[in-house]
């Protein structure tokens, strides 16, 4: 059994009837393997209008056909699986499942997510690639990072508006983001590819999780279910009213009056681009103040709209290194320095100030000049609003790493760079250890969004609209601060491969000059 300790045994409806497809068989055949801590029963639409989900812990919704399942369920069905999640149910929708639940007028709207280019539904079926967050991770077992699941003409749910309504946003995680597409007949490209493909909810007293692909007919990847059922289980009881907050995954409670209207269609503002996955979903979580989050917002909200991306040292002020157009989206022809002062300059331009006046002679500061900047500022007391982070372990989202290049033998860029500037996504878990040309090195391992040619440690994630295979310009990645034994930082290695120079770099760089900074207000 994929959970810890000595799981109880739940009660699970699986619902079959008119709309219900092959995939059920799948789903049957993993959930008899662990009967043990699941029993299973099958409910008809009969059934459901009769009452009988009071009696379970959660009810699945699989595969097949959304618009049948909901005709198998009229004449009240669909009035009392909302009245037993809003009551504290658990809802599970796989593929069809996930359609009847989605918020469009003939479904169920127990998520507060509605349906992508519904009209061009029959994209076919195939394996495609799906990478999970770090709230899926946890919710489903599994580590972050893509996977291959099947596919069977399952919803896009149009993520677009939760960038734009912050309402929506804290109602709903994403738990898992398509990687890959399928495309209908006459349907448009790019509708699906960073669309989410795994969603949870909360309504009323109740979770909803919506799964657009077919999980349960991946294996080994059909185990992710029954972990998720007890998941579900232990947390939909969760003290927080505000969040599931045992995932740290953000997903919200949704209003009494929401939940008391099940079939209403939620309005919607303008659309933009999905958000990013990952560590999107944490937004608030792990900044270290409301100006560092700011930052970080700036910062993702270029990677979730640039539709252009590509490294370029550009000489320019730091407010056009990022151009931003009328239809939402964005360019991004810029180097690292470039993005940071754009970003800096954005949210707090007093703090971006300072550091321009130490370089006025350039268009905007160079990485070198925000280590030296960093590098002179205290670790106590504020100075021009910033503080220097005196440790890797100490950094938050939105904190910036800056070093300057090593020397020449040790360094994998031309003699023109720099060093390199960056804002921190995640904070280090650890330190880790490993050989490189018969030498031990101890390293740090850091997730932080940049531009860059260089192609980060895994995972790399690639902004989602800029139609790209390979680290060219804005994305996030991991890099590697190297560390004496007082965990100094001492080096860095910034990835695997140097898309400039098309060259490998197959080991570290040395520098003394590798500092942390923090946005904050001078009386901080």
């Amino acid at each position: 059994m994929p959970v810890q300790g000595q799981p109880r045994r739940l009660e699970v409806a699986v619902f079959k009837d008119s709309g219900v497809g092959p995939s059920f068989n799948d789903l049957a055949a993993v959930l008899r393997r662990y009967e043990e801590t699941i029993h299973t029963t099958i409910l008809n639409g009969e059934d459901v209008r009769e009452g009988s989900l009071k009696n379970f812990d959660v009810f699945i919704a699989p595969g097949g056909s959304g618009k049948k399942q909901a005709a198998s369920l009229a004449g009240g069905g669909m009035a009392e699986i909302a009245r037993y999640v809003k009551n504290g149910g658990c809802y599970v929708g796989i593929c069809a499942g996930c359609y009847l639940a989605a918020n469009e007028p003939d479904f169920l709207g127990l998520l507060p997510i509605g349906i992508r280019d519904r009209q061009h539904w029959f994209r076919g079926e195939g394996t495609l690639p799906i990478e999970f967050t770090q709230a899926g991770a946890e919710i489903f077992g599994v580590s972050p990072g893509v996977a291959d699941i099947v596919y069977h003409n399952g919803p896009v749910l149009d993520g677009r508006t939760l960038l734009e309504n912050p309402q929506l946003a804290k109602e709903l995680t994403v738990l898992a983001f398509y990687r890959g597409e399928l495309v209908a007949k006459n349907g448009e490209r790019g509708v699906m590819k960073g669309a989410p493909a795994m969603v949870l909810g909360r309504y009323g007293k109740g979770l909803v999780l919506g799964m657009s692909p077919h999980a349960e007919s991946t294996p080994p990847l059909n185990k992710i279910i029954p972990h998720a059922l007890h998941w579900l289980c232990d947390h939909v009881s969760a003290p927080s009213s505000n969040s599931v907050s045992s995932a740290n995954a953000g997903a919200h409670q949704i209003t009494e009056r929401q939940a008391d209207r099940p079939h209403e269609k939620r309005s919607a503002p303008r659309p933009a681009p999905v958000p990013s996955p990952a560590a999107d979903n944490q937004a608030s979580a792990g900044a270290s103040n409301q100006l560092a989050q700011a930052a970080y917002e700036k910062a993702n909200w270029v990677f979730n709209n640039v539709r252009t991306d590509h490294y370029q040292h550009k000489s320019a002020p730091a407010r056009e290194q990022v151009l931003s157009f009328q239809d939402g989206t964005c360019e991004a022809n810029t180097d690292c320095s470039g993005f940071i002062s754009y970003v800096i300059e954005s949210v707090a331009h007093k703090h971006y100030t300072p550091i321009k006046r130490m370089q006025n002679n350039w268009a905007h500061p160079q990485a070198k000049t925000y280590a030296r900047f960093f590098g002179g500022l205290g670790t106590a007391e504020a100075s021009d609003g910033w503080l220097r982070v005196a440790s890797p372990k100490e950094l938050k989202r939105g904190d910036f790493i800056a070093w300057k290049k090593g020397s020449e033998k040790d360094f994998h860029h031309g003699s023109g760079n720099s060093g390199h500037v960056m804002m921190v996504i995640d904070p280090p878990t650890g330190i880790s250890e490993e050989t490189v040309d018969g030498a031990p090195i101890r390293f740090a391992t850091v997730f932080v969004l940049d531009s860059s040619s260089v192609y980060h440690f895994k995972p790399e994630q690639l902004p989602p609209n800029a139609r790209q295979d390979h680290r060219d310009g804005v994305a996030k990645g991991c890099i590697r601060l190297l560390l004496d034994k007082n965990d100094n930082p001492i080096g860095y290695w910034e990835g695997t491969y140097w898309g400039e120079g098309q060259k490998p770099v197959s080991k570290p760089s040395y520098s003394d000059e590798i500092y942390f900074g923090r946005m904050v207000s001078n009386r901080q």
